[in-house]
C-alpha cells in the first residue's frame, strides 16, 4: 500500500461511538481553559517584568534568568518523568494536580521579598506546568482522529494567544491599581478552582480511542520511545525547526514590554492594552485559522503540514525586524500580522506530535517536544537576549534591548530550512505509523 493509501486508510478509523461529541468538546473546553491559566500564570510575568527589576534592584541578565531558566529549567527537567507517569496512570488526574499546584505557586511569586524568593516561586510554577501541558495533549490526541486533529488542537492552542493577551491587558491593569504583587495572587486564585473541575468532571479516556485502537499497548520503556519517536526522519527536523523559531519568539515575548517602555516611553498599563489587544488579535486569528488550513491542505498533500511553517517563518521574522526598527504608529500592527502567521503553526505543530507517536506515549512524546522548545526556547532566549542587550548598553544605552531584539529575528530562517528538511520524509513517515495503529487497533 503506498504512502497516499495508508493515510486514507488510517483516515477512516472512526472515534469511539460510545463517547458522544458533545462529551469530546465539553472535555476539549475544560483543557483549554486549564490551557488558558497555565499561561496566563506564565506570561503575567512579562508585563510584570520592568516594575519587579527595579524594585528589586536587578539588571536585563538577571531578569532574563529568572523569566526564561528559572522557569524553562525546571519544566524541561520534569516534562518527560511528569509526562511518563501520566502515560503510565492517569492523564486526567495530572491536569488536576498541575494546575492547583502551579496556581498555588503563582500566588507564591506575589509574596516574594526579593530575587531569590521570586526565582525560587517561578521554579515552582515551572513545576506545575511540567506535570500539565502534555497530559493535556495526549489527552485531545486520544478524543479527536487525525482527520479533526489538528483542528481541535487549534481549540486547545487557543489558550496560548487568549492567555497572553489576558496576561498583559489584566497584568497591565493589576499592576496600575493594584502592583505587581497582587497582579500575581488574581491570576492564581481561578487554577484553584479548575483543579476539581477537572478531577470530578472529566472521566478516564482510553489510550489510542480515536484511532480505533483497542488494545493500547502498555507504555514503553523512555528509550524505547525516544528510538521510536527519533527514527521517523521528520520528527527530529521538525523539532529542532519548531525550537529555533521558539527561541526567537519567546524572548522577543518576553522583553516587548520593556522594549516598548524603554525605547517608546509607553506606560505599562498602555502596553498592556496594546499588546493584549494587538498580539492576541493577530494570535487568535492565526490559531483559528491555522489548524483547520492546515487540516484542509493536509488532506491533499500531507507535507503541507510542513510546508506552511516553512513559508510563513521567514515572512514573520521580516516583520519583527520592521516593527523593532519602526515608528511607534506602524508597530503594533506590524507586530498582529507577525503573530498570526506565528500562530498559524502552533496547534497543527502539537498535531504533527500526536500523528507520529506511539498512542501509548502520546504524553511523553509531548513532553520531548516539551523538553526541547523550553530548555533552549523560553530558556536561551530570554536569558540571550537579556545578555546581547547588557552587551550592547555601553554603544547604544536604553536602545541596546531594540538592536538585541532585532538580532533574534534571524532565526526565523533557520527554522524555515529544518522545517522543508522534515517534509522529505514526512509522508513516508506517516504512512509507518498508520500501520502501526491499524495493527495495535486489531490487537496484534
Amino acid at each position: 500500500m503506498n504512502d497516499l493509501a495508508s493515510a486514507a486508510a488510517a483516515e477512516a478509523a472512526p472515534a469511539d461511538a460510545g463517547f458522544s461529541r458533545m462529551r469530546r468538546y465539553y472535555c476539549l473546553l475544560i483543557l483549554t481553559l486549564v490551557a488558558t491559566m497555565s499561561t496566563l500564570d506564565r506570561q503575567i510575568m512579562n508585563i510584570l517584568l520592568e516594575p519587579i527589576r527595579k524594585e528589586l534592584g536587578l539588571s536585563d541578565t538577571q531578569m532574563g534568568l529568572l523569566t526564561g531558566l528559572a522557569f524553562a529549567f525546571v519544566y524541561a527537567t520534569l516534562c518527560i518523568p511528569a509526562a511518563r507517569i501520566a502515560d503510565r496512570w492517569s492523564r486526567r488526574k495530572m491536569v488536576a494536580l498541575a494546575i492547583t499546584s502551579y496556581s498555588i505557586m503563582t500566588i507564591f511569586c506575589g509574596m516574594a521579598r526579593n530575587g531569590l524568593q521570586l526565582f525560587v516561586a517561578r521554579f515552582g510554577v515551572g513545576v506545575g506546568e511540567a506535570c500539565g501541558n502534555s497530559s493535556g495533549h495526549a489527552l485531545v490526541g486520544d478524543l479527536f482522529p487525525r482527520r479533526e486533529r489538528a483542528t481541535a488542537m487549534t481549540v486547545l492552542m487557543l489558550s496560548s494567544p487568549v492567555g497572553m493577551a489576558l496576561g498583559l491587558a489584566f497584568g497591565g491593569w493589576a499592576l496600575q491599581e493594584y502592583g505587581w504583587r497582587m497582579a500575581f495572587i488574581l491570576v492564581g486564585i481561578p487554577g484553584l478552582l479548575l483543579g476539581p473541575l477537572v478531577f470530578f468532571t472529566i472521566p478516564e479516556i482510553d489510550k489510542g480511542m480515536a484511532d480505533g485502537v483497542r488494545h493500547a499497548p502498555p507504555a514503553q520503556p523512555f528509550l524505547q520511545t525516544l528510538k521510536a519517536m527519533w527514527s521517523t526522519r521528520a520528527f527530529p527536523y521538525m523539532i529542532f525547526g519548531a525550537t529555533i523559531t521558539a527561541m526567537a519568539a519567546m524572548g522577543a515575548m518576553t522583553w516587548l514590554p520593556a522594549f516598548l517602555a524603554r525605547s517608546h516611553g509607553m506606560d505599562h498599563a498602555a502596553i498592556g492594552a496594546a499588546l493584549g489587544a494587538s498580539l492576541g488579535v493577530g494570535s487568535i486569528i492565526g490559531h483559528i485559522i491555522g489548524g483547520p488550513i492546515i487540516d484542509w491542505l493536509g488532506r491533499r498533500d500531507l507535507r503541507w503540514h510542513l510546508w506552511v511553517p516553512m513559508i510563513t517563518n521567514p515572512v514573520a521574522a521580516v516583520l519583527a525586524a520592521i516593527a523593532f526598527l519602526a515608528p511607534l504608529d506602524y508597530v503594533f500592527p506590524l507586530l498582529a500580522v507577525q503573530m498570526l502567521l506565528q500562530g498559524l503553526f502552533t496547534a497543527p505543530m502539537i498535531a504533527i506530535v500526536m500523528n507520529l507517536a506511539p498512542v501509548a506515549a502520546r504524553a511523553t512524546a509531548s513532553a520531548i517536544l516539551g523538553f526541547v522548545m523550553n530548555i533552549v526556547g523560553l530558556g536561551l532566549g530570554p536569558q540571550i537576549i537579556g545578555i546581547a542587550s547588557d552587551l550592547l548598553k555601553p554603544s547604544f544605552g536604553e536602545e541596546s534591548l531594540r538592536y538585541a531584539l532585532l538580532g533574534s529575528t534571524a532565526l526565523g530562517l533557520v527554522g524555515a530550512v529544518l522545517y522543508f528538511r522534515a517534509s522529505l520524509s514526512y509522508r513516508a513517515d506517516i504512512a509507518t505509523v498508520d500501520a502501526r495503529n491499524r495493527a495495535e487497533a486489531l490487537g496484534s
